[in-house]
């Protein structure tokens, strides 16, 4: 079923969040198990800029943009982060985890996390990487709260 424009599905939200769990949930997993993180580096970053994608999706799906919109605003965390947080979740707003994003926008938009091609960009450490992630997810979760 397509959303008229300027209305988001019902429930859309808590699909793109739910997704996000399950992708925060995979870096998790990846960070804290593998016996040699080099050796699974960019699909950790892949996992956690996806995440980090669909929960802000989910936010502006809360805000009412239909799923056209969303596809349009493409792979560009920083795009969909201002884009969230002029909507109303002002909570997103935090300059180390806005740094992060930038860290992460270029390569995941062009796709440098999926597909061999010259990777020159500076990431976190993985721990690193899942405290920012983790505590964006608990500020989304919040921000989606159907009490809110």
């Amino acid at each position: 079923m397509m959303s008229t424009p300027g209305h988001a599905d019902p429930g859309r939200d808590q699909q793109y969040l739910a997704y996000a769990e399950a992708y925060t949930e995979a870096a998790k997993r990846l960070a804290y198990r593998a016996d040699d993180m080099s050796a699974v580096r960019i699909p950790f970053f892949q996992l956690v800029a996806h995440a980090i994608e669909l929960m802000l999706k989910a936010v502006l799906s809360r805000q009412g943009h239909h799923e056209e919109r969303l596809m349009m605003m493409g792979h560009w965390l920083e795009r969909c982060h201002v884009r969230a947080i002029e909507g109303g979740a002002a909570g997103l707003e935090n300059e180390e985890f806005a740094a992060f994003m930038e860290a992460l926008d270029r390569p995941h938009a062009m796709q440098a996390f999926r597909y061999p091609q010259w990777f020159d960009w500076p990431m976190l450490e993985p721990a690193e990487a899942m405290r920012l992630l983790s505590r964006q997810l608990d500020i989304v979760r919040d921000y989606l709260a159907p009490d809110r």
